[in-house]
């Protein structure tokens, strides 16, 4: 049995070999937000899918590394204003796409709630993240190969890692 299997049959089995911290998100009507589609033939609620299920993945790899084991993180989406913007493409059929520029930073606008493993609030508000510098961290532009949403997401992480939850040990 070769080891993959192994380990997805190891995490299936037993349940506390799963991470313990918990993501929950939700949306206002993203048809109301301010730029949130990659096409000219993808409606908000087509985003709305593909950045839930990469905000899960990016969940999974490095955002849940942010908080303490056991400490949930629950968002309500309430505006998304997406890196880049709509233009028109040079083709003959003149399609619109998304055209990534220095100018149009991502904009998040949600509610939050910070967890502890008992389910005590230990941090709630709302947050207006506008990463002007987003091009510059480059882990977003190494990320766009891996997910169409990565300066959204990349802007959502430096958020998180800025409140300082898990401390890193000094050297």
């Amino acid at each position: 049995m070769n080891a993959g299997i192994y380990a997805s049959l190891v995490l299936i089995l037993i349940p506390g070999a799963l991470p313990a911290q918990d993501l929950n998100f939700s949306f206002d009507d993203v048809n109301k937000f301010e730029d949130f589609t990659l096409h000219e033939n993808e409606s908000a609620s087509d985003a709305e899918i593909i950045f839930g299920r990469e905000l899960k993945l990016y969940w999974e790899r490095r955002l849940s590394k942010l908080l303490p084991e056991g400490w949930s993180l629950d968002l309500h989406f309430t505006d998304i204003d997406m890196a880049g913007q709509m233009q028109p493409m040079r083709t003959p059929t003149q399609e619109w796409t998304r055209v990534y520029t220095d100018y149009f930073p991502p904009r998040l606008m949600f509610d939050y709630k910070i967890l502890n493993k008992a389910g005590d609030e230990i941090d709630s508000g709302h947050a207006k993240l506008l990463d002007k510098n987003h091009s510059f961290g480059g882990s977003g532009k190494i990320a766009r190969t891996e997910f169409v949403f990565a300066y959204e997401l990349e802007t959502l992480r430096k958020w998180l890692a800025d409140k300082e939850l898990v401390r890193t040990p000094s050297r």
